[in-house]
């Protein structure tokens, strides 16, 4: 039978509380340890085994209390997180009976610890912590703290807090222990259990983070400095171009690593500021809710102001990395340009020479064919400098001419030099007629 909160509102006879917490969507390995639980405390009831979680309408309104005998076990659901409560009962001060039904408790549920975000033991006590704790748990004390929240005394004894925590209540507000116990104290230890195990992940893809940015600048720093101290003539191109290629490389992964710094620190950030918010309603004293915050969450604190330095290098190193892009395309740009210049002067050479070949051919042929249209005999009665100079004329006007029509082609604009050579063209053809002609009649 389904036990109402108010029913364990008198929390005198309840001397310890221990609380797991299971990702909620774990929903086969949370009714594993509720049925468990029930066959431990043998509570009868017909609803033990029909706990409905996830996305699914709930069949009960949370906290589910089932009450027993010797215990009273409650399932809580925080969202991602579930938290699975058993209340030991006790009619004297902490004894080594209720301590035993711990023992008990955790070896029920020790198949399952793989699955657990975290284990908190609460200790109820009308004594000191010390004669609590002491002679049942084996925890430090050298170093608790104590706190007054929700109007309840609390101590905290210093564990690994990152998968188990124990608390002690050593003077008790009765008419809200039930709702501290049940709802609002899992609510905020499951949190911390959540900042905690995040932290940790973080903190590994923070140092991850560190040694890869370390690396990239390392090769971007070599690449720059081969570039800036290397000689112009001695550059090439390829190896330009392949650097380029690298220095792609290390700015896309430069920015990966700036996605997951940006994601970790905005997480953690919303994590700490729902923190802030449960952690308010709890403590009122602004000096015992900083040294809680120190307590449980300093470290993410500390580890979050890293990642905001991470950030802050990861932007200067793509700066540096958009800046040794530019100064290898520069250097690119120079030996394309360097090329391209020698290339032109190359091209020139080879015009003049193809203009002089084309110079020669035409002159050779002009003077062929003058003799044979003129006759041997009347050829040579022509004074060879007359030919000579008659067919150089030609056979640059020629040239001339045709280079003419191609800038006229492509530019489908006429030119003057079209025109000139055209004209020198057609006087040398009618001086070689005329002195042709002359030669003839002497």
């Amino acid at each position: 039978m389904q036990k109402s909160e108010e029913e364990i509102t008198d929390i005198s006879n309840i001397g310890l509380a221990h609380y797991v917490y299971i990702p909620t969507e774990d929903e086969r390995v949370i009714k594993d340890i509720w049925a468990g639980l029930v066959r431990i405390f043998n509570i009868n009831s017909p609803s033990s085994h029909e706990i409905l979680l996830g996305d699914e309408k709930h069949a009960h309104r949370f906290p589910v209390l089932l009450r027993g005998n010797q215990a009273t076990i409650g399932l809580l659901v925080i969202g991602k997180i579930t938290a699975i409560e058993v209340f030991c009962y006790s009619k004297e001060e902490l004894n080594q009976a209720i301590i035993e039904d711990l023992q008990a408790i955790s070896n029920a549920l020790d198949r399952y610890k793989d699955y657990f975000i975290g284990e908190s033991t609460v200790i109820l006590s009308n004594g000191s912590p010390e004669d609590s704790l002491a002679g049942y748990l084996d925890v430090s004390l050298q170093r608790t703290r104590t706190f007054e929240i929700a109007g309840t005394h609390i101590s905290i004894a210093p564990t690994n807090g990152i998968t188990r925590h124990h608390y002690i209540v050593h003077q008790r507000n009765k008419i809200k222990m039930a709702d501290f116990l049940t709802s609002r104290l899992p609510a905020l230890d499951s949190l911390i259990f959540t900042i905690g195990k995040k932290a940790v992940h973080f903190k590994y893809q923070h140092i991850f983070v560190k040694d890869k940015r370390a690396d990239l600048e390392h090769k971007l720093s070599n690449i720059l400095k081969h570039w800036t101290e290397a000689k112009p003539s001695g550059s090439s191109i390829e190896a330009l171009e392949k650097d380029i290629d690298t220095l792609s490389i290390i700015y896309n992964e430069l920015m990966g690593y700036l996605r997951l710094v940006k994601d970790a620190h905005d997480k953690m950030s919303r994590d700490l500021h729902r923190f802030d918010s449960r952690l308010e309603k709890f403590i009122a004293n602004s000096k015992d809710l900083q040294d809680f915050k120190d307590l449980f969450v300093g470290e993410t604190i500390k580890l979050m102001r890293e990642l905001e330095f991470d950030d802050e290098l990861l932007h200067r190193s793509l700066d540096d990395t958009r800046a040794t892009i530019e100064v290898v395309r520069t250097r690119i740009e120079l030996e394309r340009s360097r090329e391209s210049f020698f290339l032109q002067k190359e091209g020139v050479s080879i015009q003049i020479a193809a203009g002089f070949i084309e110079l020669f051919i035409v002159g050779f042929y002009t003077l062929e064919a003058w003799a044979l249209l003129s006759t041997h005999e009347v050829f040579e009665r022509i004074p060879v400098a007359l030919r000579l100079a008659t067919d150089l004329i030609f056979a640059t006007a020629v040239v001339a001419f045709t280079h003419a029509i191609a800038k006229f082609y492509q530019k489908r604009k006429f030119n003057l030099g079209l025109l000139i050579s055209g004209l020198v063209m057609l006087a040398s053809v009618l001086l070689m007629i005329v002195s042709a002609a002359v030669a003839g009649r002497g």
